[in-house]
């Protein structure tokens, strides 16, 4: 079904103006939005059920452990994606639209070339292309900034997750209630949960670009005729 919308999509385009330049904006942005199932949907529930296994096991093994681990699962899972949702989302949005503020003026200039060149105005061209460059090199480094910022942010409640759940076990294992083995167990389970969050990171971004690409194609599929519209 996916596929014959795809292909409904460009035909439709094909018969617009300007439809190869909306074809290639199609391309583009369904890539785009491929990433929404790969990089956001399977990542979050891969987590999400990792989360639930592991509270399952500590409520078999540790009950007393419980709302520790529920309380630092929920910050992995929600509150920590979220405060850094709108930073991801913004600079994904705006590397998009510098990307495809960067096509069109390379396919305008190619267009041009030979008149650029004969009044010389090439080398001006070309420099104003190396500007849109660096635009969007420094949004990719913003956004990679973010994605490292996530990654720590991650790596630390892990580390306090880890130092808390220790010590709030510590005196049940003196007592005697909890087999020390149980705890190492859970301890070294706590820290298997960080190669199921480290996909998470670039949960921001993803989303990010998979809402640009949204819009976009929203934009294109608009009717071109008002009043074609209005009928």
């Amino acid at each position: 079904a996916s596929l014959s919308a795809q292909s409904t999509l460009r035909l439709s385009l094909l018969t617009r103006p300007g439809s190869a330049d909306q074809l290639q904006r199609l391309v583009a942005d369904i890539e785009l939005l491929d990433q929404f199932p790969l990089k956001v949907i399977l990542p979050w529930s891969w987590a999400t059920l990792a989360a639930l296994l592991y509270l399952l096991a500590v409520q078999l093994l540790a009950p007393a452990l419980l709302p520790a681990a529920a309380l630092l699962l929920l910050a992995q899972l929600l509150l920590w994606p979220l405060l850094l949702q709108q930073l991801g989302i913004r600079l994904a949005r705006r590397e998009v639209a510098a990307q495809s503020q960067r096509r069109q003026l390379l396919l305008a200039s190619l267009q041009l070339l030979t008149t650029l060149l004969m009044f010389g105005r090439w080398s001006a061209q070309q420099q104003q292309l190396q500007q849109q460059d660096r635009h969007i090199e420094q949004l990719q480094r913003q956004l990679q900034l973010t994605m490292l910022l996530a990654q720590l942010g991650s790596q630390l409640l892990l580390l306090t997750g880890l130092i808390w759940l220790g010590s709030q076990a510590t005196p049940t294992v003196l007592q005697g209630e909890l087999p020390s083995a149980v705890l190492v167990a859970l301890l070294l389970g706590w820290l298997g949960l960080g190669e199921v969050f480290a996909p998470l990171a670039q949960l921001q971004t993803a989303l990010g670009y998979s809402l640009a690409a949204r819009d976009r194609v929203d934009q294109l599929l608009l009717p071109t005729n008002p009043t074609a519209a209005v009928t």
